[in-house]
């Protein structure tokens, strides 16, 4: 006589068989049942490889796009930088434009170096307002990739919805 094992309360409890087509179907039960595992975790491994490769894809992506946005705002940090430094040289210009209006003050009798102030004043006048405007540009620049940070939090709830799918797949299966 053969004894089979069968859930009973939790537990395996050996039941005897006794009959010889009972005892086949019960091997090709127990076969099949293998088999079944087998399979199942087969088609677990395959679901852990897909997940893994498109986790992978997906922050290679996230990569490409953090450094698309930084080469976007680092384009417009070298142009509030243009804009600065162009501000500071007209800045520049202007101090000269002061002293020449000093030295045409002096030369001269007539209110020239009152016209040489005013285009001095002008041009600082210009200068800051250039600066200003780099400084506002400045302060725009993101340098934190803001798109690609929203991706990969989109990536991580991805990422833990299939976990979990998985999970239950593991757990209803077993």
């Amino acid at each position: 006589m053969e004894e089979v094992m069968r859930p009973g309360n939790g537990r395996y409890a050996a039941v005897p068989v006794e009959d010889e087509s009972s005892k086949d179907l019960v091997r090709e039960l127990v076969a099949e049942g293998k088999h079944l595992l087998r399979e199942q975790l087969r088609l677990v491994q395959l679901e852990m490889h897909d997940l893994t490769e498109e986790g992978r894809r997906r922050f290679q992506q996230d990569v490409a796009l953090a450094k698309a946005e930084l080469k976007e705002e680092s384009n417009k940090a070298a142009r509030a930088g243009t804009a600065l430094g162009i501000g500071g040289i007209l800045a520049h210009a202007a101090l000269y434009l002061v002293l020449f209006a000093i030295v045409f003050g002096l030369g001269r009798v007539m209110p020239l170096w009152a016209a040489s102030l005013i285009v001095a004043v002008v041009t600082a006048a210009v200068g800051a307002f250039l600066i200003k405007g780099g400084i506002d540009r400045i302060k725009r620049v993101r340098l934190v990739p803001r798109r690609t940070i929203q991706q990969l939090q989109e990536d991580r709830s991805w990422m833990k919805e299939k976990s979990r799918a998985l999970r239950s797949t593991i757990r209803a299966n077993a």
